[in-house]
């Protein structure tokens, strides 16, 4: 069994993940071997970098990569990694992805995209997955993981357009979803 949830570029043709069927065993040894692929062509991992970022409530465009900037350093604060404020952004930027499988440069207010906003910057779907793989650490709520999963399928599939500090990048995101995905599997007592 392949894992072709990362053939073709999923930026320009996103997955739907419609009736995905769980295949057992055989599913997770194709989802690690296409991971531990992508990571045999890199020596390096880095993680993300992120600035930290106050948000203006008044805005009548939201900047993504500054956004998520903020909802990452807001979740590194000990005093906001609890915060359901946080966690409510962070749930509406996921779904805005889970619709569409793409990230807008920039948003309307309450997260409409833009009508001229790309969708193909890649640091953005970056900071989306550590975002949410952060989110996911603190809460150990699926959605997140599942949300990470598809965004580093997205990442796969253009990894060949990617710039080496990107590639660094997945490299290291990739290195904490099989962390999370080897922990989750081996409490539930699932084989990998």
């Amino acid at each position: 069994m392949s894992y072709s949830y990362t053939d073709g570029d999923k930026i320009a043709s996103p997955n739907t993940y419609f009736y995905t069927e769980y295949n057992g065993q055989e599913f997770l040894n194709s989802y690690f071997g296409n991971r531990k692929s992508i990571l045999r062509k890199m020596k390096d991992a880095v993680e993300p970098a992120f600035s930290e970022n106050d948000i203006e409530t008044d805005q009548s465009l939201i900047q993504t990569s500054i956004y998520l900037d903020y909802l990452y350093t807001s979740l590194q604060s000990q005093n906001h990694s609890r915060n359901a404020d946080i966690f409510a952004e962070i749930n509406l930027i996921l779904k805005k992805f889970e619709v569409s499988k793409r990230i807008y440069d920039f948003y309307l207010p309450e997260f409409k995209k833009s009508d001229d906003s790309d969708f193909k910057n890649l640091n953005n779907y970056l900071k989306l997955a550590s975002v949410l793989s952060r989110s996911y650490e603190i809460t150990k709520k699926l959605n997140y993981l599942n949300g990470m999963l598809k965004v580093i399928d997205t990442l796969i599939s253009v990894f060949n357009e990617m710039s080496e500090l990107e590639k660094k990048n997945l490299a290291w995101l990739i290195r904490m979803e099989i962390d999370h995905v080897g922990k989750l599997t081996s409490k539930l007592r699932i084989s990998s």
